[in-house]
């Protein structure tokens, strides 16, 4: 997993895919390398394989997970409505991690920006901050918006 993450920060995702296909062959139920997975073929534009990634942690007991992933998709095909209505009913109910609203926040962020709408994104990315503060994602992602919207 910590072969597969270097090589993702490195954007060598073909090597990332290798080395999760791999250690999920061993350990098919894994979630964070299912995750990770479903990312890096985001990355690379293949939904199709990602969705199936994000399908597979629902049976690995992350359903909420799967939920979010598949709404990051979704997003990313440009279904922005059904993908918010996602996430929004995935915010209701979160689990205990303050990763995990930071993480949805974001993304609701992310589709705003998307979207056209930066205010809204601006409020996300701030939520996401609120959740885990020390999230430098969240944190990139808001002084994008701000540089963007010139706040």
């Amino acid at each position: 997993l910590q072969r597969a993450t270097l090589h993702q920060y490195l954007h060598d995702f073909e090597g990332a895919a290798a080395e999760l296909q791999a250690l999920l062959a061993a350990t098919p139920r894994q979630p964070q390398a299912l995750l990770t997975l479903a990312t890096v073929y985001r990355v690379q534009g293949r939904y199709a394989d990602s969705d199936a990634a994000c399908a597979r942690l629902a049976d690995a007991g992350q359903p909420l997970y799967a939920q979010a992933c598949q709404a990051e998709n979704q997003a990313l095909r440009g279904e922005n409505e059904a993908a918010r209505r996602r996430l929004d009913a995935l915010l209701a109910a979160p689990p205990g991690d303050p990763g995990w609203r930071a993480w949805i926040h974001t993304t609701l962020g992310e589709l705003e920006t998307r979207a056209g709408r930066p205010d809204a994104a601006l409020v996300q990315f701030r939520a996401a901050l609120q959740a885990q503060p020390d999230d430098a994602y969240a944190r990139i992602a808001l002084v994008d918006a701000l540089i963007d919207t010139r706040a």
